[in-house]
């Protein structure tokens, strides 16, 4: 899928079609048979599934573990989660921690923050570079 890859020691993949969705449903004891591939990653670890997270709108619009348990806060799969999503842009819509999205909003703002500083501190110093070799 799209957003695949590896973060926190945990594999997300996108589910590819309706028999992956109803095989992690039965894993996760959850309703993922009832969504559509495009919007649903699974979150693997050790190749079991520990988590289904749906994407709406390039966002984040709610992830589970097992038997629809909210993501622990300050778990190293919130952690895993979290880095995933700024890896490729996402936002939130966030049922990520609920009733705990404004710090994690909080907490994701300062990164994104930190991140559009030092793009512009290496855009700067390349820039002035390169008016110095005209």
């Amino acid at each position: 899928g799209l957003f695949d890859g590896q973060f926190g020691g945990l594999y997300f993949t996108a589910m590819r079609s309706g028999a992956d969705l109803q095989k992690a449903g039965r894993e996760l004891n959850n309703c993922l048979h009832e969504y559509e591939t495009d919007t649903i990653y699974e979150v693997l670890s050790y190749g079991k599934p520990i988590a289904a997270i749906e994407l709406r709108n390039r966002k984040i619009a709610q992830a589970r573990g097992h038997s629809n348990a909210n993501i622990a806060e300050g778990s190293e799969l919130q952690k895993a989660i979290m880095s995933w999503a700024l890896h490729f842009g996402l936002g939130w819509e966030c049922r990520l921690c609920k009733g705990k999205s404004m710090a994690l909003k909080n907490q994701v703002s300062a990164i994104q923050r930190l991140w559009r500083i030092r793009v512009e501190g290496m855009k700067q110093h390349y820039e002035s570079e390169w008016k110095m070799m005209k």
